[in-house]
């Protein structure tokens, strides 16, 4: 039976109180417990189709020991770098600088009382 960890961020109750049956909650909207493959499968299941921001991880032979996987982050990707997980974000796309600031008219910027 493998070890999981399962991290929530804002989940419903029905959620939580469903999971505090399989594992035992450390901290807040944190879990930890040792499943079998099928319940493992069911509980990660659930969370995917809930989308529920979690991130999710099991114990795996070799490499960093652990496999990873985030559910419900819109901006949040997950890459695999030759077996070590990194999590990046996406970025939105910028506004020029001038478009940003605009037109700019000192004569609109009243003198300064010193």
């Amino acid at each position: 039976m493998p070890w999981i960890v399962i991290s929530l961020s804002a989940p419903k109750p029905a959620l939580r109180g469903w999971l505090k049956r399989y594992l035992v909650e450390m901290s807040p909207m944190l879990f930890v417990g040792k499943l079998d493959a099928r319940t493992s499968a069911l509980v990660f299941q659930r969370i995917r189709v809930s989308g529920e921001k979690a991130s999710l991880a099991t114990v795996r032979k070799g490499g960093i020991g652990f496999d990873m996987e985030l559910c419900g982050s819109g901006n949040a990707v997950l890459t695999d770098f030759d077996g070590l997980f990194l999590v990046s974000t996406k970025r939105k796309q910028s506004v020029k600088a001038e478009e940003k600031i605009g037109d700019f008219d000192n004569a609109n910027i009243p003198p300064s009382k010193h």
